[in-house]
């Protein structure tokens, strides 16, 4: 899992299994005691696959990857969320300015929202492609870190199952000059 709020207090259990040679069925829950107290980020629950740039290395081979090779990179999905209170889904993508991603050498958090609508915080919407079956709208802003920006694709519908075509959505930026060609999403 991720980050915790230090003073929270609650309850977390996950599974993980297996189901063929390039599927795992994964689940989560996580729950947070009620708190007025609490006002920011209570948690940040994730699957990783491939390399956070605040990792020490990779979870596969196949990332880090240059933009150039990303051609018929693809996520299939089917997932169910049930929740009482605020919840953000997204699939994040780093990009970096070298081939070893590490925090000072990231220049883009990209994160791709399946569920609508998403808060996108004090972002610019700059485009509202239409891919693989999906209207986004695009936003971009800052990280808290200087040299880095943030992209934002915000799902105008919920589509919690089936494909997220990642070469589509990184030739969508580099089209429009919010990435660069050059850079390698970990």
């Amino acid at each position: 899992a991720g980050f915790v709020t230090p003073a929270a207090s609650f309850t977390q259990c996950m599974s993980a299994a297996q189901i063929s040679e390039d599927a795992i069925k994964m689940s989560w829950r996580w729950q947070f005691a009620r708190d007025a107290k609490i006002t920011g980020l209570s948690g940040y629950p994730g699957v990783i696959y491939g390399w956070n740039p605040g990792e020490p290395k990779s979870t596969n081979a196949v990332l880090p990857a240059p933009v150039t090779t990303l051609a018929g990179m693809e996520v299939h999905y089917d997932m169910s969320i049930t929740s009482t209170g605020h919840v953000q889904t997204f699939f994040d993508l780093y990009f970096t300015s070298g081939p070893v991603p590490s925090l000072a050498a990231m220049t883009h958090e990209v994160s791709i929202s399946i569920r609508a609508p998403q808060w996108v915080g004090a972002h610019t919407r700059v485009g509202s492609p239409f891919i693989d079956g999906q209207q986004y709208d695009v936003y971009v802003g800052k990280t808290s870190l200087p040299q880095a920006n943030a992209i934002i694709w915000v799902s105008r519908q919920d589509h919690l199952s089936g494909r997220l075509k990642i070469d589509e959505i990184v030739a969508y930026m580099v089209s429009k000059g919010l990435v660069n060609q050059s850079g390698s999403p970990s």
